[in-house]
């Protein structure tokens, strides 16, 4: 296919095909087939097949781009740490808790336990914050009612915030006693 929309591109190949004592219309999207036969570059299927692929490819890539999550959170029990009864009588598990910000802005990340009701605290000084595009770290306690416990294992869902928007919830299991 010649470049039609840009005579400057033509008129300087030209130029050059002239200095070098070439024909000019030598630098071209063109098959032998065409240069020599005289034909212009046709729109074949199989352009047409490629160009529909490639245009679906960038159409993926923009909506995995702008669809992304602004986090991602992984919630898991501390290694080797079992469940804890308190002076009250209430059952606690330790997390590690890592958190990716996938923004350009410092995020200041907030825990609240979605499904049961209990008490959650951040072991980290003031309040939690996950520095723009870098990883942060913490570990967090969470204490239940042992009424509320379902089982050796109790499905907890964690809502991660920040500035009182959901960002993303987390599934997770609370270990109590059998």
């Amino acid at each position: 296919m010649e470049c039609v929309n840009c005579t400057a591109c033509i008129d300087a190949c030209d130029t050059i095909m002239d200095k070098v004592g070439r024909p000019r219309g030598l630098i071209r999207f063109a098959s032998l087939n065409n240069i020599e036969r005289g034909e212009k570059q046709r729109f074949t299927k199989r352009m047409l097949l490629y160009t529909v692929v490639l245009s679906a490819l960038v159409s993926l890539f923009l909506f995995l781009v702008f669809t992304r999550a602004a986090v991602e959170t992984t919630f898991l029990r501390a290694p080797g740490a079992l469940f804890q009864q308190t002076a009250e009588g209430r059952i606690d598990n330790i997390y590690t808790v890592k958190v990716i910000n996938k923004t350009s802005r410092d995020l200041p990340v907030e825990f609240k336990i979605e499904n049961l009701s209990g008490s959650l605290r951040v072991m980290s000084p003031g309040q939690f914050i996950v520095p723009k595009e870098k990883l942060a770290q913490t570990s967090v306690i969470i204490e239940l009612d042992p009424k509320q416990l379902t089982g050796p294992a109790t499905k907890l869902e964690i809502g991660i915030y920040s500035g009182g928007k959901l960002l993303e919830t987390v599934k997770t299991a609370f270990v109590g006693p059998r």
